[in-house]
């Protein structure tokens, strides 16, 4: 799919959105390798100067992780700080240990 079908797939008007709602108790719409979310990827999209006609192919989203990883470790502060900002950005983060974050950190 494309960046643009994909942000009007994970639109609030979308099934999708209706269906994270009712499992979850909000609107989530992860997507991709990186379960990264709808209104994320418009950002994404805008930040990276796209038109929306590319394709959402996994070296697009290895490029999109890595810019929002850094975005993220970027505002500062020490080890923990930085690690409970990545918990914020990515959900799944939330279950992995500060010691494998922390190696992430330092290895990416």
């Amino acid at each position: 799919m494309t960046i643009n079908d994909l942000i009007d797939f994970s639109s609030s008007s979308n099934p999708y959105a209706d269906y994270s709602r009712r499992a979850v108790g909000r609107m989530a719409t992860p997507m991709g390798k990186y379960a990264i979310v709808g209104l994320t990827l418009k950002g994404l999209k805008e930040e990276f100067g796209l038109t929306g006609d590319e394709v959402f192919s996994p070296e697009l989203q290895d490029q999109f992780f890595l810019h929002l990883f850094h975005k993220t470790l970027d505002k500062g502060g020490d080890l923990k700080a930085k690690i409970n900002r990545l918990r914020g950005v990515w959900e799944g983060f939330k279950y992995v240990s500060d010691e494998e974050l922390t190696n992430a950190i330092k290895n990416i």
